[in-house]
């Protein structure tokens, strides 16, 4: 009858030579996307709860609403924090509101206007700053491309503007319209308050309805999605909403 001694290490050779079984597949990373008007807020909101929620699983990008639209379509992006409304059917929970303020280059002697003023600087029915008690000289408006969040907010009431002076300066968003206010000195625009710095000027706005006291205009944050949140994009939403936006 044949030795089978061999039989053991052959064994334990051949079990060496098996495949490791891989790692468990690791939990996907939720993709929420912010408008870039809205992202200095939103990163430092969600840079806060990951310091209470360890290991949340959530992944920020910055995008445009027309390409988050596109994104969030083809399945690319859970969600987006906006300024803009969803389109009809979608999810759709307010977070908080943002105060927009009416900016002029820092040299720039104008201290406040008010609501009518700013409405026809945007339209360009004002055109020198004389017209306003200031040192003569012409003004840049300068505004955000259709499609952004902030030229979106102008065109809401209060202000309601959409038809914008045919010399408009076009830029990307709030933080480009800070920089070429600050560059210009005739240079005027509309931008988040939070995103005006040392390099502009803010100017108060009066007449404002309703607003006795306010800083600026009041624009609605949102978090839009195709479809229900899952629970780790619904958590976070649900953290701001009871934190404070």
């Amino acid at each position: 009858m044949p030795k089978r001694g061999w039989l053991l290490p052959l064994l334990l050779a051949l079990g060496a030579c098996l495949p490791v079984p891989p790692d468990p597949t690791p939990p996907a990373i939720t993709r929420l996307g912010v408008t870039p008007d809205l992202a200095p807020r939103v990163l430092t909101l969600l840079a806060q709860y990951r310091a209470q929620r360890a290991g949340a699983e959530l992944d920020l990008e910055v995008i445009s609403y027309p390409a988050a639209r596109q994104a969030m379509e083809r399945g690319e992006l859970e969600g987006l924090i906006t300024l803009q409304p969803p389109p009809s059917g979608w999810f759709a929970t307010p977070l908080g509101e943002i105060t927009l303020v009416a900016v002029v280059h820092k040299a720039n002697p104008l201290a406040r206007i008010r609501l009518e003023q700013l409405r026809a600087l945007l339209r360009g029915e004002i055109q020198d700053w004389a017209e306003l008690g200031g040192a003569a000289g012409p003004i840049q408006p300068v505004v955000p491309v259709p499609g952004s969040d902030l030229r979106w907010a102008l065109g809401q009431v209060p202000l309601g503007v959409e038809r914008f002076a045919s010399y408009t300066r076009l830029v990307a968003d709030g933080e480009a319209v800070v920089g070429q206010v600050a560059a210009e000195p005739g240079g005027f625009g509309v931008a988040p308050l939070e995103m005006v710095d040392g390099w502009v000027k803010r100017v108060e706005l009066e007449g404002l309805p309703g607003a006795d006291g306010a800083e600026g205009l009041p624009a609605q944050a949102l978090a839009i999605a195709p479809r229900e949140p899952s629970p780790p994009l619904r958590d976070f939403l649900l953290w701001i909403q009871q934190n404070g936006f």
